[in-house]
Order: C-alpha cells, then structure tokens, then sequence
C-alpha cells in the first residue's frame, strides 16, 4: 500500500465514525471531529511524534474530518500569542521541545526540522478534550 492509498482509507474509515457520532447524542457532545496529521505528510521524516489524541485547542469548528494541515502545531511554542491560545498549555509539545533544548539544540534549528522534517499523529484521530474521554 502507498501513502495515498493509506490517507484515503484513513479519511474514508474516518469520516463514516464520525456521521455514525454525530448521530449519537452523548457521544455529539463528547468529540468535535478528527485529525491525523498534525502538519504535512512526509513520507520518511526524520522524526515522527506520536501523541494520544489530538487536543480539541480553540478549534470551533466542530465535527470535521481533517487529514493533515500546512504546519505544525509545536511551532505555536514560538508565537508571541501562544500563552494566551493555549490557557493551560500544549503540554506534550512543551515537553517535546524541552528535549531538544537540553540535547543544545538551537530554536532556529527546532523550527527547521519541525517545518520540514517532522510528523504529528496520535494513536486515537478523533478530537476531544481529553484522552479519558474515550471510552471503549
């Protein structure tokens, strides 16, 4: 199987759980939709992250099936506004990009390999407020 073939039964399996939920009334109130990438599809990076579920941050737009986005989001941590979008924090990104500062890595050399050479997923696509909020 090639990417292309795997990111269409992704986005296929994806998007009929996600028309079943919204047709769920308890479980319409628990998710907002799905995500799997968090940033661009890369083929081989050169590092690949790998979260629980993606964070719902102060995303409004509810019940949506999104497949991959322009960039990152752990590139926010660089932003003047990043304290005031994310009230209690990223927390993972936080803490990914502290290993990185240890390991002396520069910020101008992070923000090169997340913008370029970096993947986010998360084992779980669908979008919550957080991961005890799915329940098998």
């Amino acid at each position: 199987m090639n990417i292309q073939s795997w990111r269409q039964q992704v986005i296929c399996y994806n998007s009929v759980l996600n028309d079943r939920l919204k047709l769920n009334i308890a479980a319409k109130e628990l998710y907002y939709g799905f995500d799997v990438i968090d940033g661009k599809l890369l083929s081989n990076p050169d590092i690949l992250i790998i979260g629980a579920n993606p964070g719902k941050g102060n995303e409004n737009d509810h019940y949506k099936v999104k497949f991959s986005t322009d960039r990152i989001s752990y590139l926010d941590i660089y932003n003047q506004d990043y304290k005031n979008d994310y009230k209690n924090g990223y927390h993972l990104a936080e803490k990914t990009l502290r290993l990185f500062e240890l390991a002396g890595w520069s910020d101008h050399k992070i923000i090169a390999l997340l913008e370029n050479r970096a993947v986010k997923t998360n084992f779980y696509h669908i979008i919550t407020d957080n991961i005890n909020t799915i329940n098998f």
